[in-house]
């Protein structure tokens, strides 16, 4: 006997200390065939109800993350030859992220992130989490060189991929970021001025252009 079902309703097995989805007259698909069967209603041993719960799971396309508790379509997690992954994307990069830069836990990590506002601290974009990549933790390489590691006393602060690409590009270099602005400002008046002349008529430029040269 099988009760097909599309998606989970957010109802829970009512057996006492069950947090399975409902399947059928008010308890989990395990609970319900020990009802089924004419059995006393007992806990799932443990083994049993994580290979359950996985089976349940992948029929109806979606999981819950053991970190954040969230049930999310099975996209949102990781898959590690056949099976996937216990945790969902998000808390999977934060967890790397936690242990590279030292933080004690995760609570830690998002209390830096939401100490910052989620904001990078160069061109004030906001991490809306919606993106493949989370905000970047920034440090001081003079003090931890690896690439993506610090020691967690370095860190100075928040930024998007494209400014911590940026920085790491010029390498955190100031001389030569001020000498990347005197640039872009000259080629800025530089085109400035051509558009200038591009607004007039070909004569009156050209004798602009004379006079400028002279």
């Amino acid at each position: 006997m099988h009760k097909s079902r599309t998606a989970w309703t957010g109802k829970l097995c009512s057996f006492e200390g069950c947090n399975r989805p409902h399947y059928a007259k008010d308890l989990c698909r395990p609970h319900w065939k020990q009802q089924a069967d004419n059995q006393p209603l007992r806990p799932i041993r443990k083994y049993q109800r994580n290979k359950i719960e996985y089976a349940e799971a992948i029929r109806l396309g979606e999981f819950e993350c053991h970190t954040c508790r969230t049930i999310k379509s099975l996209d949102q997690f990781y898959k590690n030859g056949n099976r996937y992954n216990v945790n969902c994307k998000r808390c999977h990069q934060d967890k790397v992220v936690a242990r590279a830069f030292n933080f004690p836990n995760l609570a830690s990590l998002h209390k830096f992130r939401n100490e910052h506002r989620n904001t990078c601290a160069i061109c004030g974009r906001v991490d809306d989490e919606k993106g493949s990549k989370r905000f970047a933790i920034d440090h001081d390489h003079t003090c931890c060189s690896t690439a993506g590691r610090s020691c967690g006393k370095c860190i100075r602060g928040l930024l998007c991929v494209s400014c911590n690409a940026g920085l790491g590009g010029f390498r955190d270099n100031i001389e030569l970021l001020a000498k990347a602005i005197d640039y872009l400002r000259s080629h800025s008046e530089r085109s400035e001025r051509i558009g200038f002349l591009d607004g007039l008529p070909l004569q009156e430029a050209d004798s602009t252009q004379i006079k400028d040269d002279d």
